[in-house]
């Protein structure tokens, strides 16, 4: 589990990158208790443009213990994921189940009107055919994630930025490879309890053979309690 591949490639000039874009719309709700404890569901749905737009539909649970001193927000959580992902090889289109657990690790600090976080996570998903009952691909990701936000005064939508490189562990399947993600997004406060992000993010796997390159507008409607 603890074991990391942290061989990363740079793209070579002849290289002819496969570029995708995408779209995720998803809906979430979190219930915080007294404690500091978060509970959050999330909805998703994932849209590629082209002949096939339908990508996949997740559903995830994620659990979050948070504790605060002055300034500084430190947080351990972990979560499930189960989500149906459309099968693109060649001469199959159909849709395969997957599970994902992630274990992460955060902290956060404030610093008048800026804040920067770090987190640390690590994933591992596999897939499930229920035809033959077997466990097929399975993939694991240890995930280093920088973001840095500013709050301006009289401003609604305050930016954030951020910046996480996916690193392949030991023993991941063929064709996974190690990439990078950098985003920027915003967020429209409606209410206490609702709120709106947008966000976009580029995605690049570091490696010299073709490399995956996505675009993706990423929109989420929040409902907090």
């Amino acid at each position: 589990m603890c074991s990391v591949n942290m061989q990363l490639f740079s793209q070579n000039e002849e290289s002819i990158p496969d570029v995708s874009a995408e779209n995720w719309l998803a809906g979430s709700f979190t219930y915080s208790t007294k404690n500091n404890l978060k509970i959050s569901l999330q909805e998703q749905i994932r849209i590629v443009y082209g002949s096939n737009p339908f990508d996949r539909i997740l559903s995830e649970l994620q659990i979050e213990k948070e504790k605060k001193i002055k300034d500084i927000r430190w947080s351990n959580g972990w979560g499930l994921r189960h989500y149906l992902k459309r099968d693109r090889r060649e001469n199959i289109d159909s849709l395969s189940p997957f599970f994902r657990y992630h274990l992460f690790s955060k902290i956060g600090i404030q610093i008048q009107r800026w804040s920067i976080y770090q987190r640390v996570q690590y994933q591992r998903r596999r897939e499930h055919v229920p035809k033959n009952n077997e466990i097929g691909e399975r993939r694991r990701y240890w995930r280093f994630k920088t973001g840095l936000g500013y709050n301006f005064k009289n401003w609604k939508l305050d930016p954030e930025i951020s910046s996480e490189f996916f690193i392949k562990g030991f023993d991941s399947p063929k064709g996974q490879d190690n990439k990078f993600r950098l985003s920027l997004g915003t967020k429209k406060k409606i209410s206490n309890n609702f709120a709106l992000t947008f966000k976009y993010m580029f995605e690049k796997e570091l490696k010299t053979d073709s490399p995956n390159l996505n675009h993706i507008v990423a929109i989420r409607f929040q409902i907090k309690k």
